[in-house]
Parts: C-alpha cells; structure tokens; sequence
C-alpha cells in the first residue's frame, strides 16, 4: 500500500489531468455542447406530420382538442403538416388511379377538400383553424369550408381563407374556382 502522502499525491494529479482535458475538449470540440456554435445555431422546429381521416371521430377529436390548441401554444417550435389520407388505399386499375377510404366516398372526397386546403393555405395556423373548421362537419364536404362559428354566428371560413390566400391564389389556381 502506498503512503497517504504520495495517494494525495497521485490524487492532485489526476485531477490536474483530467481538467487539462476537459480545456483542451472545451476549446478544440466542434460538439455544439462544448463550443459556443449553440448561439449562432438557427432553431429547428418540431415537424409534426398527422396522417388523419375527415371522417373519423378520432381525428376529429385530436385535431380540435389536442393538435389545434397544442399549436397555437407552440407555434414557433412546430411545423405542421397536414396528410389528409389517413387508412385510404391506392388503386391502380387500367392507367386510373382511385382510393378506397376506410368511411366510404364521402370520406374520399373530403379528404380531397384537405389537401387542397393544406396546399393553398400557406399560413400554417390559418391551414390547421380550416382543417379543424372543416373537419367538424365533413358529410357535406363541398360545403364543409363554409361552416365556422363566431360568437353564435355561422361564418364563411372561405372568406377568411381567400383574403389571406389571395396572392397566392391569383399566382396558382389550384381548385379551378370550384370550392374557395
């Protein structure tokens, strides 16, 4: 065994060590953790992908009371990026593509309403207030866009949306005018 002295000894000098490494690691690292890189690093936002269906009651259920607010509380750290398909399948029969939606056609043909209004909606809370809007009452998906409620008053959410949309639409006419 060696005498207390010379253990006190060996004791200092792993400690010298091992804070010698820990400067030469602090001042060579290109880890974000060890340099200053985390300050001049630009924040990277949560993407949040929903794959959702415009008639199922889950997603209706999770876009209004969870994914909704949840954005508009953490808007400035998430990207939302709606999928309206959801258990949809894909056929190809002949050349012609058709989709089989888990709640029938009407089902297809509102999800068809979502993604037009996810593409053409570049505001992202405006893109998620429409989905939601939409997805309250998707039997009539057609109408669907035109059923928002403000302070008991039935609201013409397609109105809000063109206004805010409306450079965008006069540079891309992606529904023909058949539903904005």
């Amino acid at each position: 065994m060696l005498p207390a002295l010379k253990r006190s000894h060996i004791k200092l000098f792993v400690v010298f060590a091992l804070v010698c490494l820990f400067i030469i690691l602090l001042r060579y690292s290109t880890l974000p953790v060890l340099t200053d890189q985390l300050s001049k690093r630009v924040p990277m936002k949560v993407i949040v992908t929903v794959y959702y269906e415009a008639l199922c009651p889950d997603s209706k259920y999770f876009l209004a009371k969870q994914l909704l607010p949840t954005f508009k509380i953490a808007k400035s750290i998430m990207e939302v990026k709606l999928a309206p398909y959801g258990k949809a399948k894909t056929k190809r029969y002949n050349g012609k593509i058709t989709f089989e939606c888990q709640h029938g056609p009407t089902e297809c043909q509102a999800n068809i309403y979502h993604a037009c209004a996810a593409e053409i909606i570049e505001d992202p809370l405006l893109r998620l207030e429409v989905a939601t809007c939409m997805i309250m009452d998707n039997r009539l998906p057609q109408e669907a866009m035109y059923k928002e409620e403000v302070n008991g008053e039935k609201q013409n959410t397609a109105l809000c949306a063109r206004s805010r949309v409306k450079e965008d639409r006069k540079n891309r006419d992606k529904t023909n005018g058949n539903w904005l």
